[in-house]
């Protein structure tokens, strides 16, 4: 829990430095951190552990983690699976701090829609709270498939906008974070499938999602005295309007890139 007085002081330094708060994204603020440790999103290392099973990964096995951020999901496919993992992101204050104690090697500076990889060299892809917050999350995953192997697996946590006609309103949000790129299901299940992976998995893990606002009302006191950190004043209950309409919620979505000979099979049975 972070003490009351901890956050007093930090409220009052937000308000009198507001325009670069405002401009702060969620994932990048102490506050969250406070709340989620290094992983900066719900349930920690719950799903990454969940898909490394799921996708039957073994050691020495070679892995992207994209979006790495300080590089937890990086550290943990390396020391619990053995996997040998390359983090990825754009070089932001939060990947500055990671490279600090990372080597070159281990976290790399790119953009996810354009990757510095050859064709071909991951057995697995993880993109954990990561593809809401790109622009151009079509692009990304065109990419992901480019640098996987044949038989390879894509792995993406994500919030999602279980009510579809909530999902426009997200994203006038007056808020960078994950919310605000947050996609009704079925569209990323069709962005996934349309550059061409066969879709294994979808499961709903909402329940993080709720335990993670818990934990904030545990900490601040309520939601929102947590939102008055990044939103500015008269706009929560634009906040609170866009949530209820679009009922945020929370999956794990395994992709499998097709081997060759299932492509062909597909091609000549069309």
């Amino acid at each position: 829990m972070w003490p009351w007085a901890k956050w007093q002081k930090w409220n009052r330094s937000w308000r009198t430095n507001r325009r670069a708060v405002e401009a702060l994204p969620l994932y990048e603020s102490p506050a969250l951190r406070e709340v989620t440790g290094p992983t900066l999103r719900p349930g920690g290392f719950t799903l990454t552990d969940r898909a490394v099973a799921l996708c039957g990964l073994i050691p020495d096995a070679m892995a992207l983690d994209a979006g790495c951020g300080l590089g937890a999901t990086t550290d943990r496919l390396v020391s619990k699976h053995g996997i040998r993992t390359i983090g990825l992101d754009v070089p932001t204050s939060l990947f500055q701090e990671g490279r600090s104690t990372h080597s070159s090697k281990t976290l790399v500076g790119g953009f996810a829609d354009r990757l510095p990889f050859g064709r071909e060299i991951f057995d697995a892809v993880f993109c954990e709270c990561v593809l809401s917050l790109l622009s151009d999350p079509g692009r990304a995953l065109t990419e992901f498939h480019r640098v996987l192997r044949r038989g390879g697996w894509l792995v993406i946590t994500d919030i999602y906008a279980r009510a579809h006609k909530g999902a426009s309103i997200l994203k006038q949000l007056p808020l960078i974070s994950c919310l605000k790129g947050a996609r009704p299901r079925q569209e990323l299940v069709d962005m996934v499938e349309g550059v061409g992976f066969q879709m294994v998995l979808c499961e709903d893990h909402t329940r993080l999602l709720k335990r993670l606002a818990a934990e904030i009302v545990f900490a601040y006191g309520s939601m929102q005295k947590f939102w008055t950190l990044f939103v500015p004043d008269g706009r929560l209950s634009e906040l609170a309007c866009g949530l209820e309409q679009a009922r945020p919620g929370y999956w794990l979505m395994v992709g499998h890139k097709k081997l060759k000979a299932e492509s062909s099979k597909l091609k000549a049975e069309s």
